[in-house]
């Protein structure tokens, strides 16, 4: 049987921070149900866990337009690399659900792979619904992780922010596959900081847990997401513990450009920022610097 549909429950559905992502591949989308627990995860987003002795997960049915491109572009989000590969965060699944109306459809559905940790770092939702779980949280609460490898790097930054509460550092972070660049065209015309892939790259920068209202009215904003940055979902480490999905911001390539200065103001920001990095790391960003003429504020 070929499976058209996909079931979401956390933040691909409608209102919340990933819809976009699913969104052009939504043909049609109605409410269901699948069996399983639920929980919220301390990384800001929720997992479902079969089982549950006749518990039910909330959500929303999608029918895919086109399964083979939106398969790949849910299977990045959700950290899904394989059938029962040890790094994946999630497992896709074929699983049965249910709508309003009795129709029941299989469906692929992302299941957490780590259960063992959920006593830990999950809080189990007894009605099965992420979204009302979300619409009665308060929008203060430091719920979700952000890589900063840029100006943010440095705390002053976020401090002389009115969000300075909403961001709480965890200490300087890895992001492997990536490289550093200063290519993205700003509002000024000058370079600001930008990653991209890089097979044997790895990007150092500054491991953030944030709210949901600091990513929203402050990191939005200041990024110029999402016409400017668009947002990766990236494992990122810190010592030896491995954090899923943060969010990483990542240049659209129209906004990017080769040899453009750096304003002053921002390099300071950089050097700063940077204080705490590895010191290769941190002497191979300030060469990238040097490379690049300043621009007096």
């Amino acid at each position: 049987m070929t499976i058209k549909h996909a079931f979401v429950y956390g933040t691909l559905l409608r209102g919340q921070d990933n819809f976009h992502l699913i969104e052009p591949y939504a043909a049609a989308i109605k409410p269901g149900e699948t069996s399983g627990e639920l929980f919220h995860l301390t990384y800001g987003y929720p997992a479902l866990v079969a089982g549950g002795g006749g518990a039910t997960v909330q959500g929303e049915l999608v029918r895919l337009s086109d399964v083979d491109k939106a398969l790949p572009v849910l299977d990045r989000l959700e950290g899904y690399h394989g059938p029962g590969r040890s790094d994946n965060n999630y497992e896709r699944c074929e699983c049965r659900v249910k709508t309003p109306d009795g129709e029941e459809v299989l469906a692929y559905v992302y299941i957490w792979s780590h259960p063992e940790l959920l006593a830990r770092i999950g809080t189990r939702l007894t009605g099965g619904c992420w979204r009302q779980f979300m619409a009665e949280r308060p929008d203060d609460v430091l719920d979700r992780y952000y890589f900063a490898y840029g100006s943010c790097m440095d705390e002053r930054c976020v401090a002389a922010s009115d969000y300075a509460a909403d961001f709480e550092p965890i200490g300087p972070a890895r992001l492997d596959g990536w490289k550093f660049r200063l290519n993205k065209r700003g509002m000024d015309d000058c370079a600001t900081a930008n990653i991209e892939p890089a097979q044997d790259g790895a990007v150092y920068g500054l491991l953030y847990q944030i709210s949901g209202r600091a990513e929203k009215q402050y990191l939005n904003r200041r990024e110029g997401y999402p016409q400017h940055y668009f947002k990766e979902y990236l494992d990122v480490i810190v010592g030896d513990s491995v954090y899923p999905s943060v969010v990483v911001h990542v240049a659209r390539q129209e906004y990017t450009a080769a040899g453009l200065p750096v304003a002053a103001r921002y390099a300071a920001a950089l050097r700063r920022g940077a204080d705490g990095l590895p010191a290769d790391y941190r002497c191979e960003l300030l060469r990238e610097l040097e490379k690049q003429q300043l621009r007096m504020d």
